[in-house]
């Protein structure tokens, strides 16, 4: 940083010393601030502020236009997944297929690798590709929320890993999407 100001320490931290001195003089300065700091927190200003900072996203409407945008796009994704009826038998049942296991043995605490990697993909079925939530799979597995977010994460690099399997899991999502 002090390269900016002379070659030599001394005189770069004299000149920076100067620099911030004549900054001081001028006073804070809009363009330059969040305006967060002369927020009255009762005022409402502050819904603004917390949307975006206008010196990096640009004025109010573009930010309101990419929200609402975004909204939108996630409403159509949640709808879509609504009229798509997951079959979550049948989801347990492609699983265990593929790994030689049972339902039940998913569902349960068993602790074979197979059964592992099984729930691992589960969760990651049903969080990533599925879109539903940790907290009811959690309670369905009767693990943490913090449990089923590290199976997550295993399952979805075993999912990564084997090709083969991917392929299969993705043509079987595809056909279950395609389901009335």
């Amino acid at each position: 940083m002090l390269s900016y100001f002379g070659s030599r320490e001394a005189v770069a931290r004299r000149r920076y010393r100067q620099f911030v001195f004549e900054g001081i003089v001028l006073g804070k300065r809009g363009e330059l601030s969040t305006g967060k700091v002369g927020t009255d927190m009762g005022s409402g200003r502050e819904d603004e502020s917390r949307k975006a900072d206008s010196r990096i996203l640009g004025h109010g409407r573009f930010v309101e236009e990419v929200l609402l945008a975004g909204a939108a796009r996630l409403a159509r994704e949640r709808e879509q997944l609504g009229k798509k009826r997951v079959d979550v038998e049948g989801v347990l049942d492609f699983i265990g297929k593929e790994f030689g296991v049972r339902r039940e043995e998913i569902l349960g605490g068993g602790r074979r690798r197979e059964i592992s990697k099984a729930r691992s993909v589960l969760c990651y079925v049903y969080l990533k590709e599925l879109g539903l939530t940790g907290r009811r799979l959690s309670e369905v597995l009767g693990v943490t929320p913090a449990g089923v977010h590290l199976a997550y994460v295993r399952g979805e690099a075993f999912v990564m890993r084997d090709g083969e399997f991917e392929t299969s899991l993705r043509s079987y999502l595809n056909n279950l999407s395609m389901s009335p």
